[in-house]
């Protein structure tokens, strides 16, 4: 009996038998056949245990292990016949047994360096002989961690901290204003990652992720004010690139640095005493509350502060807002200190921000006692003996006389009387110039008498007893009381009447006196060293055509002790022109002295009114030119700059300066 065909697997075969009336036996025993014509096998991928990914490799696939393991599935017991072919076609054969589960594998092995394309084709035999087909499997060997083709998650940037001047540091959430222009910010990645930072468009920066993916990044250059979008991505060691993460908006809004300009003291003014008005730098002030003007940064806070010269001591006076437009104006509340010199005044400007400019440039005034800051007088001589020719016998309460001097009664009338030829004792009662004619005081308090100007010292003819110090007094010019001696030096030159001298005390100066008790006054006298300088100093003059007082002299006509290193001093209280050649100035002249710009330098100070005359070879050509002020030691000067070499003539303020041919 031939069956027909069976497929592979168990079959199992009986048998009855039929007679001929029909009847059947019983069914035979089992009579089992396995059929086995087909056998199969499979690679089911390389497994890779190294680096960032690993599990099975599919058939083309990556992998960054060196040691791999081929697997795959096949009838038990089979043997597995592979081939394969290396990255530089090299082949190499191999065999595996099948195990009773029905696996197989393979372990190979792949020089690091020699990255490629590795192949395979495999078939297996089982215990029957069958062969199955062959299959073919391969895989790329690339370097480590490069078989990882799959992008991190997009990173995330979680928040920022802002750091404070002070150094405290604040965290800071998405849409945040802060004035640190150079923030931190943090978040988290895939572990191990590169962090890199965006500004907008623009890569800033890139860190990386540690093992648990946290980073932090610290912008290095400082940012702009205004808004900054920041986004990340995050980079695998495998050169995968995550999508950005969201934005994150921080507004950068930076604290004014920047200090204001020094602001500028452009006046200070008095409105005490008898002398008024704008007190120039360098000037004389008896107010001890001056309002003080200026410039500075608009809506900046001012702080006006003053230094005495003499102690070195500061005192801050109080402050001003500037207005719209930068003008300030200050009203001393607190006077100054009663010690009197030069007091040096400065400002400074506060911004909005705190930000505090350098002081300004020094405005220096001279504080001195009450009236003080007036004109000083000149220092003058002469004599009145109340003869001159058209002085009528009057009765009155006051009269000037010819030679300026103001005669006032303290309180009742005088006169003037004349002498008879000699007094009752025989003395010649004739003053000094001859004449007889004098003050009649018997009918008042007293007198006082203006000189008109300033004295060192000063005599008079009268009778009054000099023990009492109340019968002379003394004042300055600026009508303050004045210590002096009264001595009584004897008869006058005719030998009839006596004489007083009146001697203020040390740097002091005559310009009025009184006179009480004294019945009659007669031939006052008034002498100040300053009008003996004048005479000297008109031997100086060196043109016949000098003019308007003034004395005219050369540089080498100056007195050495009004000179001084690279300064001329022609104070005298003398109007004088000083006439400068340029060959005058080089002789004196030192460079960098008052002004640090390389050139040689002189300084000429003087008197209010005095000139300085500078001779010039053409003056169609501007030789000498202004190039703007300067204050040094407290004095402010003018600069003018020789055209034609480095050197520079500074004229204290208040001279004039002429150039002439």
């Amino acid at each position: 009996f031939t069956p027909s065909a069976r497929t592979d697997g168990s079959h199992t075969f009986t048998a009855t038998a039929t007679d001929a009336a029909g009847n059947v036996s019983d069914t035979s025993g089992s009579f089992v056949i396995t059929i086995d014509t087909h056998t199969e096998m499979t690679i089911t991928g390389l497994q890779d245990d190294a680096g960032t990914v690993t599990g099975l490799v599919a058939d083309g696939g990556l992998t960054d292990d060196s040691n791999p393991v081929l697997i795959g599935t096949a009838e038990p017991g089979s043997i597995v016949y592979i081939s394969s072919t290396g990255v530089y076609g090299e082949h190499y054969s191999f065999t595996a047994t099948v195990g009773d589960d029905g696996k197989w594998t393979l372990p190979q092995g792949y020089a690091k360096g020699n990255y490629g394309t590795f192949s395979y084709s495999a078939y297996s035999v089982d215990t029957a002989g069958n062969h199955s087909e062959a299959v073919t499997f391969s895989v790329d060997f690339v370097a480590p961690n490069q078989d990882d083709i799959t992008p991190p998650d997009a990173p995330v940037i979680t928040g920022a901290i802002e750091t404070y001047d002070d150094g405290t540091n604040i965290g800071v959430a998405n849409d945040a204003t802060i004035d640190d222009n150079t923030p931190r910010l943090y978040g988290d990645a895939e572990a191990g990652s590169i962090v890199t930072v965006y500004d907008g468009a623009v890569v800033i920066g890139s860190v990386a992720a540690d093992s648990k993916g946290a980073w932090t990044y610290d912008v290095s250059r400082a940012l702009a004010d205004g808004k900054h979008t920041f986004t990340i991505t995050a980079t695998d060691a495998a050169g995968n690139t995550s999508i950005h993460s969201g934005n994150f908006v921080l507004d950068v809004e930076t604290a004014d640095t920047t200090p204001p300009d020094a602001p500028v003291i452009t006046e200070v003014y008095d409105d005490q005493g008898l002398t008024q008005g704008p007190v120039a730098n360098g000037g004389k002030t008896d107010d001890s509350l001056l309002k003080i003007s200026g410039t500075a940064e608009h809506d900046s806070i001012v702080v006006i502060s003053h230094v005495i010269e003499s102690t070195g001591t500061t005192y801050i006076d109080g402050s001003v807002v500037a207005d719209a437009s930068g003008h300030w104006v200050f009203d001393m509340t607190g006077p100054f200190q009663p010690t009197f010199g030069n007091r040096i005044i400065t400002a400074t400007a506060t911004d909005a921000a705190g930000n505090t400019s350098v002081a300004s440039d020094s405005y220096v005034v001279n504080f001195v006692d009450t009236n003080y800051d007036g004109t000083t007088p000149p220092g003058v001589s002469g004599i009145e003996s109340f003869n001159q020719a058209d002085m009528p016998d009057i009765i009155t309460n006051s009269f000037t006389t010819e030679s300026g001097l103001v005669v006032k009664s303290l309180g009742g009338k005088i006169d003037l009387e004349e002498w008879p030829n000699s007094g009752a004792d025989g003395h010649d009662l004739r003053d000094e110039t001859g004449g007889y004619n004098y003050l009649d005081t018997v009918k008042s308090a007293g007198v006082n008498i203006t000189l008109p100007g300033s004295a060192d010292s000063v005599t008079f003819v009268g009778a009054i007893d000099v023990s009492d110090s109340s019968s002379v007094q003394a004042y300055d010019w600026a009508g303050h009381l004045i210590t002096v001696s009264v001595t009584d030096i004897g008869r006058n030159s005719n030998g009839g009447l006596f004489k007083y001298l009146i001697t203020p005390a040390e740097d002091q100066h005559i310009a009025s006196f009184t006179v009480v008790g004294s019945p009659f006054i007669d031939t006052i006298q008034w002498t100040s060293a300053d009008t003996a300088h004048a005479a000297q100093q008109s031997a100086l003059l060196t043109s016949p055509d000098a003019v308007d007082y003034h004395d005219i002299m050369t540089l080498a006509q100056v007195d050495d002790s009004n000179k001084s290193t690279a300064a001329v001093d022609i104070t005298d209280h003398v109007q004088n022109t000083l006439h400068l050649t340029l060959n005058d100035i080089l002789s004196e002249a030192h460079p960098n002295l008052f002004v640090q710009d390389g050139k040689q330098q002189l300084a000429v100070t003087g008197d209010q009114g005095d000139v300085v005359e500078l001779k010039v070879d053409d003056l169609a050509h501007n030789t000498w030119q202004d190039s703007g002020a300067v204050t040094a030691g407290g004095v402010q000067y003018e600069v003018y700059q020789h055209a034609g070499s480095d050197v520079e003539l500074l004229v204290q303020h208040g001279l004039e300066l002429h150039q002439v041919s």
